[in-house]
């Protein structure tokens, strides 16, 4: 029996970001990579075409930020799974972040393996929403 694959869209205005994002994705068996973004605008168009179990979104992106796409795809689907990535360790980006409840929020800082583990919280439904102190 095939075991169905978990569907990530992804999104960030930083070409080598979003391409080494891709790539890891890519690289896990258990995961298809149905999209990726350069801007808030399509990430929205994307996963309304490809509705994909998780999306994985940059905070401050053009058009619409992370946040605002995360608000209207949580608007429509109230089950979309969503995790918030950023650079940025000010409060005002992750109190900006929570109030839309996304699954997880990672830092850029953070390592591969810390983002594995958040992309599998994510899809079980398990909160990963404070950066560590590193």
């Amino acid at each position: 029996m095939n075991k169905r694959l978990t569907t990530i869209l992804i999104a960030d205005n930083h070409p080598l970001m979003l391409e080494g994002l891709a790539k890891l994705i890519e690289s896990d068996a258990e995961y298809s990579l149905v999209g990726q973004a350069t801007n808030g605008n399509q990430a929205m168009e994307l996963y309304h075409t490809h509705k994909p179990d998780l999306s994985i979104l940059e905070i401050k992106m053009d058009r619409l930020t992370g946040i605002e796409v995360t608000k209207k795809i949580k608007k429509v689907d109230k089950y979309a799974k969503v995790i918030l990535f950023t650079m940025h360790l000010e409060l005002w980006a992750i109190l900006s972040a929570k109030k839309v409840n996304p699954e997880g929020i990672i830092l850029k800082k953070d390592t591969t393996d810390e983002l594995k583990i958040a992309i599998k919280k994510s899809c079980c439904r398990l909160s990963l929403l404070l950066p560590r102190n590193k």
